[in-house]
């Protein structure tokens, strides 16, 4: 995987969502909402009005309600405080403005999916949450992020199964219009030699004996004492010579990557500190102590260190080539969702 593998995970889900410069995390349209669209569509006013969700944009096919805005607005704001920023309320009209566009433009999309649109999207979409959940060391720690933006696990398969489906009719509509060369391809290449630097990597085993519950939150002082008495006596076992691999699918609660025997490799910067320092500190099969963590007690066995390199074009062509069509086709977003808007006749309730 090239170090702009990323483009291409973008170009899946975020053309939409980028559409007003956002975070992707911050925008989540319900299934119910897009499934049900038609339905909502034929609700008078005054019903809207008499259950206090009043309708704040609709057109053909097209019914936004305050619930949705503020469901969007609440996720925007976890969003921003699970990564340490501070919400400004001066802001708020100029965001729930931006989130109100992209809950009428998804609407559009939804209700202009085809079948195989819908097919597509469905393969794209597991290949990104399957690439998620490996980019965590665990299970836990990808509900504990999940959390931490105010998402279930199913909440987030929702929202990437329907950023999928928007992103396939964008890419029908608009990406075969786009064209790339292999000089441009190239010239980026050149311009930009720090993007294409894969930084130094470990490979690892790990297993994990987890100290939080099936809701994220962190077990009891005395079960957590128990828990790393579990993790002691499997160093035990490992080090009297046990297979440290069939230890992993014997006795890891990280789900995530047990079957595959704990196997995963990491950047620098990506895992907790404690368990960074560990994995880079260990030569090839060497196991560390047990290690603690905010996700529990880890024992983790050094398989390969990756030194830093220069990915050769040849690997990063095709990447490179879909983030520049992914730009040409970001350049023409704000003038296409203007122009469905006015297909289907939205009206903005005046705020």
């Amino acid at each position: 995987m090239t170090p702009c593998t990323c483009w291409r995970k973008t170009l899946v889900l975020a053309g939409l969502a980028l559409m007003c410069g956002m975070p992707g995390d911050c925008w989540r349209p319900s299934s119910a909402q897009a499934q049900s669209t038609a339905s909502k569509t034929r609700t008078s006013k005054s019903e809207a009005d008499l259950f206090g969700d009043e309708v704040l944009a609709e057109g053909r096919g097209v019914n936004v309600r305050r619930s949705h805005l503020e469901e969007s607005f609440a996720l925007f704001k976890a969003n921003l405080a699970s990564r340490g920023q501070r919400f400004s309320e001066e802001k708020r009209e100029a965001v729930e403005a931006q989130l109100l566009d992209k809950l009428i433009v998804t609407q559009i999309l939804m209700a202009q999916a085809t079948e195989e649109d819908r097919v597509k999207a469905k393969a794209s979409g597991a290949k990104f949450i399957e690439q998620t959940r490996k980019q965590v060391p665990s299970e836990d720690a990808f509900k504990r992020q999940l959390l931490a933006v105010g998402m279930t696990a199913v909440q987030f398969e929702e929202q990437i199964s329907e950023r999928a489906i928007c992103e396939q009719v964008l890419d029908r509509a608009l990406k075969g219009k786009t064209s790339v060369t292999e000089a441009q391809a190239k010239k980026f290449y050149d311009d930009n030699p720090k993007r294409f630097l894969q930084p130094e990597m470990m490979r690892i085993r790990h297993l994990l004996i987890s100290t939080r519950d099936l809701g994220g939150r962190d077990l009891p002082e005395s079960l957590r004492t128990a828990k790393k008495q579990i993790a002691t006596a499997l160093l035990l076992r490992a080090k009297k010579g046990e297979d440290f691999e069939a230890l992993v699918k014997e006795a890891s609660e990280d789900r995530a990557s047990r079957d595959r025997g704990g196997d995963f490799t990491f950047p620098r910067g990506q895992m907790p500190p404690e368990f960074e320092a560990a994995s880079f500190a260990l030569a090839p099969n060497q196991l560390s102590d047990v290690v603690g963590t905010t996700l529990g007690f880890h024992i983790i066995k050094g398989l390969e260190r990756i030194a830093e390199k220069k990915i050769p074009y040849s690997q990063a062509e095709m990447d490179i080539k879909e983030k520049l069509a992914f730009d040409e086709v970001q350049a023409q977003l704000p003038e296409f969702f203007e122009k469905l808007k006015r297909e289907y006749e939205v009206k903005v309730k005046k705020r």
